[in-house]
């Protein structure tokens, strides 16, 4: 394959560049695929509705749309890529942030074959790599303020190679003793382009809480580098230690400039020191799984590219990628932030150990140069713009629209509460809240419509005794891999939620089979006003069942049944107030 493209005669209109060119394009544009998925993420109804909120009201200070947490302070670390979300869908419509999602992957990958082919890899190891980036990045690359951290980490490490141009690749340090006479490391103008990086770590904490990672690595980055120039340095090694130093202070400074100040990274730490094992990606990686078989391609080449490359290693990058790998296997969630140092620093060293492999079997230290006739180089290169074409065309229909899939949303749940008018305090699965909250939510106590008992915005904005309670009742009272409950909370009691503040209704998924448990031991208290394959609401049964009350609803209107909840509906999903004369003149 590279013999095809860089290794042809240099004449005619299809020149070898241009080959090349087309090749990667083709890769890119297929690696864009799986980074854009159309499906939902549950959260994004929530950050939607809280950034056309920011919009509209300013920041809110404490918690809106739910009942038990009314006056508790919210720390929105989330705000401006809410933000961005609402502006992008009130302007542009919801398919925009598809659009915006897929470019800001292309982006990462451009800038992984943008410094490879600086590094003078090969097109066949530039197309492994971005292969594999895009694999293990597609899970993560939802529409969620999640994708602001990657693309920033992105960003930074690229950007910092490039300001370290000249003391990267290489080992800077005096231990073990070099064989040759080392280089030294210089001062250049391009240093001075890191005061670009604090200024970026301003926007991330503005914008995700994971700048917090971004914030670790930065100051790992300088400070291992001005370890080197301690040693390796040719002048003015104390000014050139101290510039990094102060480059650190004002890169950490930065993040404090947002609505919280220091008053965020206090709670941040406090946040990350309380175990969440109810959210699947605070936990480790799963190794032994079918999906689990790209995380292992990737540890793999990951290793094999350190033990058995001939080029130098990089104190800084191995401090870096080890704290990294670190974390990524105590919480899968930060596993991007691996696959993101895989792409930019691991494809020169896979380069070497594919040369020691042809070395081995074929005894030639290069590929052969072969020459290709412009018919044949003229007909490659057309197909591979025919495989740029139909990819292009199948990516452009991932981005038509968001899609939400009836089995895992209660869309025809929903829609019946709005054909009833259904209000008041709702006790939801956590999964569904944010849906709920975007359709038919009350943002204040005062306004009429859904307030939620617990929603994913989790300890942002909820005491730990709602968190807990919300679990209790969801979930149980499981072990320490499925469950953390304050050790000041009380006694777990399943039930509890069923009566703090006194909600009027309780929308659960039918696969939750310990809240299903739960509602059939307190039936007596709660009558089942709807329920499909997904989903049951129950009402409480004093305000739905009783016919003297205001709330009733009689028998004949309710819906009880096993109806299939397949197909899609675009988001976000809201339901369609199509109410008959009769119910409008049943409800006066």
């Amino acid at each position: 394959m590279e013999s095809t493209l860089e290794s042809s005669a240099k004449t005619g209109f299809f020149h070898p560049r241009l080959l090349r060119f087309t090749f990667l394009a083709a890769v890119i544009l297929w690696c864009a695929i799986p980074m854009s998925p159309s499906t939902v993420d549950s959260d994004f109804w929530g950050h939607v509705k809280y950034g056309q909120d920011t919009l509209k009201h300013g920041i809110a200070e404490t918690a809106t749309y739910t009942f038990t947490a009314q006056g508790h302070r919210w720390i929105n670390h989330e705000h401006l890529s809410e933000i961005i979300f609402a502006s992008g869908s009130n302007l542009l419509g919801v398919e925009s942030l598809l659009l915006l999602k897929c470019l800001l992957g292309c982006i990462v990958l451009l800038l992984i074959v943008y410094r490879a082919l600086k590094q003078q890899v090969n097109s066949v190891i530039i197309a492994l790599v971005c292969l594999i980036v895009s694999i293990n990045l597609s899970f993560y690359w939802g529409l969620r303020p999640h994708l602001f951290s990657f693309f920033y980490f992105a960003l930074l490490i690229a950007w910092t190679d490039c300001c370290f141009q000249g003391w990267t690749n290489r080992w800077n340090l005096p231990w073990p003793a070099p064989t040759e006479q080392p280089n030294r490391l210089r001062y250049t103008n391009r240093l001075a382009g890191l005061w670009l990086c604090p200024f970026l770590l301003w926007i991330w904490a503005n914008t995700h809480g994971g700048f917090l990672a971004g914030l670790a690595v930065y100051l790992v980055i300088l400070g291992s580098r001005a370890i080197e120039y301690g040693f390796r340095g040719e002048e003015l090694r104390v000014s050139v230690i101290a510039y990094l130093g102060s480059l650190m202070i004002v890169g950490g400074l930065a993040t404090i400039l947002n609505p919280y100040g220091t008053e965020l990274h206090r709670w941040l730490f406090e946040a990350l020191r309380v175990p969440r094992p109810e959210i699947l990606e605070w936990h480790p990686p799963d190794l032994f799984t079918p999906a689990a078989v790209k995380l292992w391609v990737l540890l793999a080449l990951i290793t094999l590219g350190l033990i058995f490359s001939r080029l130098p290693r990089d104190f800084t990058q191995l401090l870096v990628l080890a704290l990294v790998l670190s974390q990524g296997i105590q919480h899968q969630r930060h596993l991007p932030f691996v696959v993101l140092l895989f792409g930019f620093w691991l494809p020169p060293h896979l380069q070497s150990v594919g040369e020691r492999l042809r070395m081995s079997l074929t005894g030639q230290s290069a590929s052969p140069q072969n020459t290709f006739s412009t018919p044949t180089r003229t007909t490659i290169c057309l197909l591979l713009m025919l495989i740029c074409t139909f990819l292009a065309v199948q990516l452009g229909r991932r981005l038509q629209k968001v899609e939400v899939a009836r089995e895992q949303f209660p869309v025809s749940a929903i829609q019946f509460m709005a054909n009833e008018g259904l209000t008041g305090k709702l006790v939801v699965s956590g999964r569904w809240a944010q849906y709920t909250i975007s359709v038919l939510g009350a943002r204040k106590p005062s306004d009429s419509g859904i307030k939620v008992a617990f929603d994913g915005r989790f300890r942002t904005c909820y005491p730990q005794e709602a968190v807990d309670r919300h679990f209790d009742f969801f979930v149980g009272n499981g072990d320490f891999q499925k469950r953390y409950r304050s050790p000041q909370s009380p006694p777990a009691d399943p039930t509890q939620i069923l009566r703090w503040q006194e909600p009027d209704l309780v929308l659960l998924n039918r696969r939750q089979q310990h809240s299903v448990a739960v509602m059939q031991q307190v039936h007596s208290e709660w009558v089942l006003l709807y329920q499909d394959e997904l989903a049951q609401l129950w009402g409480r049964a004093s305000e739905f069942d009783e016919i003297q009350s205001t709330r009733f609803l009689p028998k004949s209107r309710r819906h009880i049944s096993s109806d299939t909840q397949t197909g899609v509906v675009p988001w976000p999903a809201a339901p369609r107030l199509q109410l008959s004369f009769e119910l409008a003149q049943n409800r006066k």
